[in-house]
């Protein structure tokens, strides 16, 4: 799933003459967003925060009896205007909201707006456009799949698990893995799904009967 993308302006052309070619749009997000969480949502709503039916004062009530709900909203802005940076384009801002909505999240125990907002940090950081930082996105994809354990939502950990091995053995050579250990990690993925694949594991074991 992509992010929005910026509109690119046309140039005012002559009269009489051909308009020139419109420029193509600077995407707003990794272009290897899809290979990490392809069904992860363009926005996430905090579970602790008020209904959006209720009007401004109800809400305002409710923030003033409860702060935890106060926190709730801060995360969920903090989330909303990092979403709002990469669908114009500032990455660097992007990010910091990203990780401001994380660590307020975690705080208030928003276990999943923490980790849509751990997952896209790693997203940015593991594209090799700067900024780039391999060790740290896989410490925000962890993170994220803590927090996605945190409020029962297995399917998604498991998935961002797979998705982070295999994205591990693509960039073995930028890691600097020991040669030994990239065969291991290739065959654990051949042969096992790196331990997620149950049906890899039993062809494996059909096939070597077989054999």
């Amino acid at each position: 799933m992509q992010y929005p993308h910026q509109e690119a302006g046309h140039a005012p052309a002559d009269r009489g003459a051909r308009p020139p070619p419109e420029p193509s749009p600077t995407p707003a997000v990794p272009e290897a967003f899809d290979e990490i969480m392809p069904e992860s949502p363009v926005t996430a709503e905090a579970d602790f925060a008020p209904l959006p039916e209720l009007g401004p004062a109800e809400r305002a009530d409710l923030t003033a009896v409860d702060p935890y709900q106060a926190d709730s909203l801060h995360a969920q802005a903090a989330f909303d205007r990092a979403v709002a940076a990469a669908a114009q384009g500032d990455e660097a801002l992007a990010i910091t909201e990203y990780l401001k909505a994380s660590k307020i999240a975690e705080t208030a125990r928003e276990w999943y707006l923490a980790a849509v907002a751990c997952q896209r940090v790693g997203d940015f950081l593991q594209h090799p456009r700067p900024p780039v930082d391999l060790e740290r996105a896989f410490r925000m994809y962890r993170r994220a799949i803590a927090a996605y354990e945190q409020c029962g939502l297995t399917a998604e950990a498991r998935h961002l698990t797979y998705a982070l091995m295999r994205l591990r053995l693509r960039r073995a050579h930028v890691l600097r893995l020991p040669v030994l250990q990239r065969f291991e990690l290739r065959l654990y993925w051949a042969t096992a799904g790196f331990g997620l694949r149950p049906l890899r594991v039993v062809g494996t074991a059909l096939t070597l009967v077989l054999l």
